[in-house]
């Protein structure tokens, strides 16, 4: 199902990812990932599968 895999887009390991680019490594294109990783957090909090 599409929705599944929609969801793992919005995994925490995502959401570290985004952080750990933008904060740690510094990738300019990367520099206001926080408000899509925070989001993803939010997303994991609620399951919709």
């Amino acid at each position: 199902m599409r929705v599944k895999l929609a969801v793992q887009t919005f995994s925490s390991s995502v959401s570290d990812a985004l952080e750990y680019c933008e904060k740690d490594l510094n990738i300019p294109s990367f520099q206001y990932a926080e408000a899509t990783a925070t989001f993803a957090k939010i997303l994991i909090m609620y399951p919709i599968c």
